[in-house]
């Protein structure tokens, strides 16, 4: 991607409509430039999806290099599930994707595993693994990877582990320690 084509993506609006020759009333509403990008993940269409921890955003980034929010309200950090713009991280910092498309996210400073569908809706994935309930041990999960068959390995930072959690939320301890 050209330096140009990524200066141009992360214009503002009013510039993008004139660099585009459209008025500014229907021009797309901006993107948040990326800050504080953590972790991506490519899909098999070229899309990338990215973790950006300071903004708490998941983007999605098409092999045009069109960049646009999949989940995530700018800058607002929380705990929410829901439709894709209405749902809320803290600490995003890592992305894996299953087979059918859905997103997966490691949502550190939640202590959750959150799960994004195709169609954009934001779930808590597995068992209760959040700071108020720690149910499943997991705590601080800084990195996310899937296998095949659709097991959930996830970077287990504050238990300095790698935990495994299966397609039915079983979650068992494949590496490191759970000491702490």
């Amino acid at each position: 991607m050209k330096i140009a084509r990524v200066l141009w993506l992360l214009a503002p609006a009013s510039a993008w409509a004139a660099a585009a020759d459209i008025p500014p009333a229907i021009a797309p509403p901006p993107v948040p430039p990326m800050v504080d990008p953590r972790a991506l993940v490519l899909d098999k269409a070229g899309n990338i999806y990215i973790a950006d921890m300071t903004n708490v955003l998941i983007y999605k980034m098409s092999p045009q290099g069109r960049l646009e929010v999949l989940a995530g309200k700018y800058q607002v950090s929380g705990a929410g599930d829901g439709p894709g713009k209405d749902a809320l991280f803290r600490y995003p910092l890592g992305v894996a994707l299953d087979k059918d498309g859905n997103v997966f996210v490691a949502d550190a400073g939640n202590g959750l595993v959150r799960k994004i569908s195709p169609a954009g809706t934001v779930t808590t994935f597995g068992p209760a693994m959040g700071i108020f309930s720690r149910v499943a041990g997991v705590d601080f999960p800084t990195g996310i990877a899937m296998d095949a068959v659709g097991n959930i390995f996830v970077a287990d930072a504050e238990n300095e582990a790698v935990r495994k959690i299966t397609p039915d939320g079983v979650v068992t301890t494949v590496g490191g320690t759970t000491a702490k």
